[in-house]
């Protein structure tokens, strides 16, 4: 009955041309008769979209896009960074698979419940915003909790936009300690897009969906036969670089961000662009949270193995000296203020041989013999989390900086 009343609302604008004026005011609906259709929808359709994700806080952003496919029977696929999950149905029940692109020979599998797949890849991965994958798989409280952090959410009101092309919907609601808006179009039932807004922080995230253009490969998926089964999705990350801990820090191409911006050097400069033992070296792509966490674990290892030089080195990935590298070095000295630093314009020749492109910064430690004494990688752990307040963010870092600067001191103390 509700489905018969929904086809109702969305009819053509031609069967409503008597009762509605030329621009219709949107019309009131029941939210929860909406995302019965969606649930439905990405319960049984095959649906393959391209999601992004933008979360923003006061003081830093982070931006994502990842694949979904759906093919019903609480089958579905994700795909994001370098990591394939997806789901498949066999005669023992529903599997959970897993497979990293950069990593041929391994494959995670686990048996799951439809009810608690989210559950799993909860204890995995980290919290993954996709709300119509909450509602294919109706997983806990499929209308009150669309994304990790809102929770509770009561959803006040509905309407229709009939004027749009598709019809579309506009839902309003309110969870604890934040609020959503969420649009979809009706015909086919699908979401548009998701903002939620969060008291603590004042973080935001914005949810973006369109269809994926990317032709279909089929089966979700990938063959699995012959792959060595690993117990963690986490054990599925290639090996960290090519640099490993006791071997030699290897020569770089780097530049001073000084002598090419032809300006007076920051006090602390050093002589050499070469990077020599001891030593602690921070390479970064961008300097944001990942950025200045990686610089505060540097100082707080440096005095307790003797204080030596921090190279701070931005890894800007540019292919050549052009205005465009100029303004991109005057705004990181700009950001930077005093602090000197370096720059290379190859990631497969700096960051990239101690850690995996997802890895935003990285601190390396060099004993005097030039042998690499430690690495420490800025991973998810040390991104803020939309729910945090900036002293519960703070606190957290300050944790998790604590240990890895322990575990740093301690492994360049350690005999080669």
């Amino acid at each position: 009955m509700r489905t018969r009343c929904l086809a109702l609302l969305i009819l053509p604008a031609s069967c409503l041309l008597l009762e509605l004026p030329a621009r219709a005011e949107p019309v009131p609906i029941d939210p929860l008769l909406v995302l019965e259709e969606l649930s439905s929808a990405y319960a049984k359709e095959p649906i393959q979209e391209l999601v992004q994700v933008a979360a923003m806080a006061p003081a830093s952003s982070r931006r994502d896009t990842f694949r979904v496919r759906f093919a019903g029977e609480s089958c579905f696929e994700l795909k994001f960074g370098g990591i394939l999950v997806w789901t498949e149905q066999t005669q023992a029940g529903l599997v959970l698979r897993a497979v990293h692109e950069r990593d041929a020979q391994a494959c995670f599998e686990r048996a799951v419940d439809p009810r608690t797949v989210l559950e799993e890849l909860s204890r995995e991965l980290p919290p993954l915003p996709a709300p119509q994958l909450v509602l294919a798989l109706r997983a806990g409280d499929a209308f009150g909790e669309p994304i990790p952090y809102a929770r509770a959410v009561k959803w006040r009101s509905a309407s229709l936009d009939t004027d749009a092309t598709p019809a579309r919907a506009s839902l309003i609601g309110v969870g604890e300690g934040c609020s959503v808006e969420m649009i979809c179009s009706l015909e086919p039932p699908r979401l548009i897009s998701a903002a939620f807004e969060f008291e603590n922080g004042g973080a935001r995230i914005v949810i973006d969906v369109r269809p994926d253009p990317a032709p279909s490969a089929g089966n979700l998926g990938v063959p699995v036969e012959h792959r060595l089964r690993v117990g963690s999705i986490r054990e599925l990350a290639p090996r960290m670089g090519d640099i490993a801990v006791g071997e030699p820090f290897p020569p770089m191409s780097l530049l001073r961000a000084s002598d090419v911006l032809e300006d007076s050097a920051p006090s602390g400069e050093p002589a050499s662009v070469e990077p020599a033992g001891p030593c602690l070296v921070v390479f970064f792509r961008q300097w944001d949270d990942d950025a200045i966490a990686a610089v505060r674990l540097a100082e707080r290892i440096a005095p307790q193995i003797g204080s030596p030089a921090i190279h701070r080195v931005a890894v800007l990935n540019l292919g050549a000296m052009t205005a465009g590298l100029l303004d991109t070095l005057a705004a990181l000295r700009e950001r930077m203020g005093a602090h000197p630093f370096l720059f290379s314009v190859s990631d497969a020749s700096t960051i990239n041989r101690f850690a995996t492109p997802d890895i935003g910064a990285v601190v390396v430690a060099v004993r005097d013999d030039g042998s690499v004494a430690a690495v420490a990688r800025m991973d998810d752990r040390f991104h803020r989390r939309p729910d945090e307040t900036d002293e519960q963010f703070r606190s957290r870092i300050d944790g998790l900086t604590d240990q890895a600067a322990r575990e740093a001191i301690e492994s360049f103390r350690a005999d080669p």
